[in-house]
């Protein structure tokens, strides 16, 4: 992956495509952001109020990342 512009280069797709794990970690370290974006909850308690990342959506979304990645044809 290129540290400068946070792209995931040629390489490294094609990498997670055939299935290589570090390949394939490295693309969802990526998109891990992202991924604690659509899996934050918020939770009331009287007047507080809290906010967490629902690991077990966020594994979920981690999982049908991978199964996509690995469905991916590059032609």
């Amino acid at each position: 992956m290129d540290l400068y512009n946070n792209k995931v280069d040629y390489e490294t797709i094609c990498a997670a495509v055939q299935g290589d794990v570090d390949a394939l970690m490295s693309v969802v370290r990526k998109y891990e952001g992202y991924l604690n974006t659509l899996s934050r909850r918020e939770r009331i308690d009287g007047d507080t109020r809290y906010e967490f990342i629902d690991e077990t959506i966020k594994a979920e979304l981690q999982n049908k990342l991978i199964e996509a990645i690995l469905q991916f044809r590059i032609e």
